[in-house]
C-alpha cells in the first residue's frame, strides 16, 4: 500500500545548506492593490493607514512628516485590523479603529511606531461608520444602522473606542427606505454630526440628541453616496458635492450645494469651474473644509486618455478658482489638519502623498510605500548541471511575470540575475510555470533553456503549455488549445515540437474538457492525470469534476484504449513516479486522496476513490 512511501516521505533527508533567496531582494511601488486611507495628526506628524492587498486583507499603516516625507517606507502593520475606518489622534498615540473578523476593533499606534493589542469596540457590524468630528481628543466617531426607515439607531464613539452613545430615535422624515440605506453619507463638525439621505437630511450632537430632521428634495434627480461628497464647516453650514455623470456620456460636471447648520438646503448651488472632460476618473469628489471655505480635488481624462489633477479653492460664498496640478493618480482622501493640505491618491495599485501649499502650490507625489514583489507558483528541475528554480513574480498591478534561475548543485546562482521568459501578462492569461528538464536542458513552458551555459534555444515561450515531464532524452508538454488539451513532444536537441495529440474529449458518453493537466514519466513513457469538466447548461448546478488518467508513449500517442477514472469528482491531481508505479494524489470532498497505477492497467488501490491520507484538508461547505 502507501505507507511504505508515505514513511519514506517522512524520511527525506533535511536540507545540507541554508536557504537563500532565488532573486535579490527589491523595494519598489506594491503591485498589489491598497485602498480606503485614513489619516489623523498631532499637529507635528500625520499617521495614514490603509486597507493592503500584500497579505490579503491587512489594514497597515506609515507616519508621515508633515511635509508629506513618509517615515517608514515599508509600512507597519496594524494587527486585527481588516478594514480601517478611521484614525483619530487621542493626545497620546493615533487610534486606528475599523472592522476585525469578528466585529471592531481600535490598535493604538505611538508615534515612536509601537503597536498595542487590539481591544473590541461596543459597535456591531450592522453599523457603518458615517462620520469623524473634528480631529483630537475630543473627537468621535458617528456609526449607524441601514435596517430601519423611521427610527435613527446610531452609535457614538469616543477617540479611544468608547462607546458614548447608543441612540434609537423616531424620525419625523425618512432617511432612506433600508434597501437605499447604504447610499446615506454623512458628515461632522466639532460639536455635531449631519447625515445626508436621498429624501431626508438629519443633524445630531456629539451625545446623540437630534438636532434637525427634514425632508430634502435635491436639485439633481438621484443620490448615490458613490458619487456624493460632503464636509462641514464650524458655523459656516455644509457644502454637499454631487459629481455627474460617472462616466461622461455628456460634459461632466461637479455640482456644489451649500447647507445651513442644521443641514438644509439654502437654495445656493454652483458648477465647479472645470475643464471639460471626456470622464472623472474618481468615483466622488475629494473635499475637506479650510478656514476660508473648501478644498476639492478632481481628475479627469482628456479624449486622448491623458489625466489631469485640479485643486478647487471654494469660498463659503461659492467663489471658486481652479489650478491644475500635477497627476498624482485618482484623488481619495485630503486632509487639511495639522499642516499643510495633503492628498492621498491611488496610482495603478499604490498610494501617493501629495503636499499643498498656498496659493494651490504642489510638491511632486511622493510613493506611499514600498514592498518587494510577490513571488508564487515555484517549480524545480534538476539536470547534471544542477537545478534550475521558476516562479511568477508580479511586476505591477494585475502584470506578472516567469522568471527562472540556473543555481549550482552547491546552490550557488549561476546565473547573474533570473532570466525572463516572456513578457508580463495580465491575470487573466496567468498559468502556473511548467518546468521539466531533460539531460542538458530546462524546458520552461516550452522554451528550451541550455543547462550548461544559461543560453536560450528558442526565442519564446509555445503559447497554451499548462505542465511539462520529460523520460530523460526529450520533453512532453501538455498544451491547451481552442479545442481543449493536446501533448507534444519536444526534442532536447532543438527543432519544432511534434504534431498535438489531443487527449479524450469525452468519457462514459458524456462531452468533458481535460483541465488542470499533469504528467509524470517512468523514464520511458507516462502517465498523464487531469480533471474532466462535463460540459453543464441550465439543468445542473454543480457538475462533478472527475479525476482521469491515460498511459501514453514518449510522443504522446496512447498506450490505453481509454481513459482510466480514478475519481468520480476531486481537483487538483499530481502525479510522480515511485519506482514501480505512478502514485496520483488529489483533494476531494473527503480530503487528500492517493493510489498507485501501475505502467499498465487500473488503479492498484481502494475501490475507485483511492486511499485517503489526509483528512485534515477535506473540504468544508
Amino acid at each position: 500500500m502507501l505507507v511504505s512511501i508515505l514513511a519514506a516521505a517522512l524520511a527525506f533527508p533535511r536540507p545540507t545548506s541554508p536557504p537563500q533567496p532565488v532573486s535579490s531582494l527589491t523595494w519598489s511601488a506594491p503591485a498589489q492593490r491598497q485602498t480606503t486611507p485614513a489619516m489623523a495628526s498631532n499637529g507635528s506628524l500625520r499617521f495614514v493607514v490603509w486597507l493592503d492587498e500584500r497579505r490579503r486583507l491587512i489594514t497597515f499603516g506609515t507616519r508621515v512628516a508633515l511635509d508629506g516625507t513618509p517615515l517608514d517606507p515599508y509600512g507597519i502593520m496594524i494587527p486585527d485590523i481588516t478594514s480601517p475606518e478611521a484614525v483619530i489622534w487621542t493626545g497620546e498615540d493615533f487610534a486606528v479603529i475599523g472592522r476585525t473578523r469578528t466585529g471592531r476593533g481600535v490598535v493604538f499606534v505611538g508615534t515612536d511606531a509601537t503597536v498595542s493589542a487590539s481591544n473590541p469596540v461596543d459597535v456591531p457590524p450592522v453599523y457603518r461608520f458615517q462620520a469623524v468630528s473634528s480631529p483630537g481628543p475630543e473627537a468621535r466617531l458617528l456609526f449607524v444602522r441601514y435596517d430601519s426607515n423611521t427610527i435613527l439607531y446610531a452609535r457614538i464613539v469616543s477617540a479611544r473606542g468608547d462607546l458614548l452613545a447608543s441612540i434609537a430615535t423616531p424620525l419625523s422624515a425618512p432617511l432612506a427606505a433600508p434597501p437605499l440605506g447604504s447610499r446615506m453619507i454623512g458628515a461632522g463638525r466639532r460639536n455635531d454630526f449631519a447625515i445626508f439621505g436621498p429624501s431626508a437630511t438629519v443633524r445630531i450632537d456629539r451625545d446623540g440628541r437630534v438636532l434637525a430632521n427634514r425632508a430634502v428634495s435635491w436639485p439633481f434627480q438621484y443620490f448615490f453616496s458613490d458619487n456624493i461628497a460632503v464636509a462641514g464647516n464650524d458655523g459656516q453650514g455644509f457644502l454637499l458635492l454631487q459629481q455627474h455623470p460617472l462616466y461622461g456620456e455628456s460634459d461632466p460636471t461637479v455640482l456644489a450645494c451649500q447647507l445651513d447648520d442644521n443641514a438644509a438646503l439654502t437654495g445656493k448651488t454652483a458648477t465647479l469651474p472645470l475643464p471639460w472632460f471626456w470622464r472623472l476618473t474618481q468615483y466622488r469628489p475629494v473635499i475637506a473644509p479650510s478656514g476660508q471655505g473648501y478644498i476639492v480635488v478632481n481628475e479627469g481624462l482628456y479624449g486622448d486618455n491623458r489625466p489631469h489633477e485640479y485643486v478647487t479653492e471654494l469660498s463659503f460664498d461659492l467663489t471658486a478658482r481652479t489650478r491644475e496640478v500635477p497627476d498624482a493618480g485618482v484623488p481619495l482622501l485630503l486632509a487639511m489638519e495639522g499642516g499643510p493640505a495633503l492628498v492621498v491618491a491611488s496610482k495603478g495599485a499604490a498610494l501617493y502623498l501629495q503636499p499643498l501649499s498656498e496659493p494651490l502650490a504642489t510638491a511632486a507625489p511622493l510613493l506611499l510605500n514600498l514592498s518587494p514583489p510577490t513571488q508564487i507558483e515555484v517549480a524545480v528541475a534538476a539536470t547534471p548541471n544542477g537545478y534550475a528554480v521558476a516562479w511568477l513574480e508580479q511586476k505591477a498591478f494585475q502584470l506578472w511575470q516567469t522568471h527562472i534561475r540556473r543555481f549550482s548543485i552547491a546552490g550557488e546562482p549561476l546565473d547573474s540575475a533570473p532570466l525572463e521568459v516572456a513578457p508580463p501578462v495580465a491575470n487573466l492569461s496567468l498559468t502556473s510555470p511548467a518546468l521539466t528538464a531533460t539531460a542538458d536542458v530546462y524546458v520552461i513552458n516550452g522554451r528550451r533553456l541550455q543547462a550548461s551555459t544559461g543560453q536560450w534555444i528558442d526565442g519564446a515561450e509555445i503559447p497554451g503549455v499548462i505542465a511539462a515531464a520529460s523520460n530523460g532524452r526529450h520533453a512532453l508538454l501538455a498544451v491547451m488549445g481552442s479545442t481543449g488539451a493536446a501533448l507534444q513532444q519536444l526534442s532536447s536537441l532543438g527543432g519544432m515540437p511534434a504534431p498535438p495529440v489531443p487527449l479524450p474529449s469525452s468519457a462514459a458518453g458524456s462531452a468533458v474538457i481535460a483541465f488542470r493537466v499533469n504528467l509524470a514519466s517512468n523514464g520511458t513513457d507516462y502517465l498523464v492525470v487531469w480533471n474532466a469538466s462535463y460540459t453543464c447548461y441550465f439543468e445542473c448546478i454543480s457538475p462533478p469534476t472527475p479525476i482521469y488518467a491515460l498511459h501514453v508513449r514518449a510522443d504522446g500517442t496512447w498506450i490505453d484504449a481509454a481513459p482510466i477514472q480514478l475519481s468520480p469528482n476531486g481537483w487538483t491531481p499530481s502525479v510522480a513516479w515511485a519506482g514501480g508505479s505512478y502514485v496520483v494524489t488529489w483533494t476531494a470532498p473527503a480530503g487528500v486522496h492517493a493510489t498507485r497505477v501501475g505502467t499498465r492497467g487500473n488503479a492498484l488501490d481502494g475501490t475507485g476513490d483511492g486511499v485517503v491520507v489526509d483528512v485534515t484538508s477535506r473540504y468544508e461547505e
